[in-house]
This record gives C-alpha cells, structure tokens and sequence, in this order.
C-alpha cells in the first residue's frame, strides 16, 4: 500500500515515539529534540506534498536516524580539532591546587593528541562509543562496518591512548 506524505499529519502522529528513539540514539534529550525538528523542516522544505511513500513511519524514523547520525559524526570530527584551551577548568577554585590542574590540562592534552593520532574510523568509534555513549551495534550500522571490527576499532584506541599515557609517564620519570 502507497501512502500521499502528509508531514504534518505524519509528524504529529509520531512525534513522541520519535523522540523517544531519538533519545536513545543520542543520549540528550535537548538534542533529541533539536534533531526531531531538523527532520520536520528537512521533509517539509524537501519533500513535494505529492510524494508518495510505501511506509511513511519508516521514512520518518530513517530520516531522523541520519540527521542525528550526521550530527554525531559532525561532533566527532570537531573533537578532532580541540585544543586545551577550549576546554574550560576553573583555576580559582578552592580544590584542586594549580600543579594538579596543570597535570590535568597535560593530561587532557596528551589523551586528545593520541585521540587525534587514531585513523579516522577508529577515531570515530572511540568518540562514538566513550564520548556520546552509543552501543558497538548503533556505531557498526553507522560506520557501515562489522560489530567485531567496531570492537577491534575500540580496543585499537584504548591501547594507543594507554600507550600514550604509559610513554608519557616513563619519560617524566
């Protein structure tokens, strides 16, 4: 069976089970909500009211699903390109002494760079899976590879950014 898309109509139906969904897949529920708007106006500015679709929940749902894997893979790639300083630590705080918060910062720095060092996929996965917290299933379907090489990908940076760390003790030794 065929269906006319009427967005609003069809928006409106599934609007809390969609945002439901949505987040599970990101963990927000602020960016849930974001992403379910984004989807509205992507079909409302670019779908032709006369469009017809086989299962219009469907279409929704994958719909979404790319925004907000767009929008996660978006997040991953700024990681990339953070520095120490966009990372804010209040130094007047009456905690943490200023040596440690310097140790800190090193640190930050030390894992973001060997974060950085990782090939492209296994960077992704690693952001994925430890940052926004998404299952080795969800990231494979995104990645469009195997679950098993999602866990090798993972057991990759875990060891590179362990490595890192280990090097950067033996030579502060």
């Amino acid at each position: 069976m065929v269906f006319s898309l009427n967005i609003e109509e069809l928006f409106h139906s599934y609007h809390r089970s969609l945002l439901t969904y949505l987040r599970g897949l990101v963990k927000s529920p602020h960016f849930a909500e974001e992403i379910a708007q984004d989807t509205y106006l992507r079909l409302h500015n670019h779908i032709p009211p006369t469009t017809t679709v086989k299962h219009p929940r469907a279409y929704l749902f994958r719909t979404a699903h790319n925004l907000a894997m767009d929008q996660l893979t978006k997040q991953s790639t700024e990681w990339k390109y953070r520095t120490h300083h966009d990372i804010p630590i209040e130094t007047r705080s009456p905690g943490p002494s200023p040596e440690s918060i310097t140790e800190s910062r090193e640190r930050l720095q030390l894992i973001a760079n060997a974060i950085n060092e990782l090939p492209a996929p296994c960077r992704q996965a690693f952001i994925l899976n430890k940052i926004h917290h998404m299952p080795h299933a969800e990231i494979a379907l995104h990645l469009q590879v195997s679950k098993s090489m999602i866990e090798k990908h993972l057991m990759r940076a875990l060891a590179h950014c362990r490595d890192r760390v280990h090097d950067q003790k033996a030579t502060s030794s």
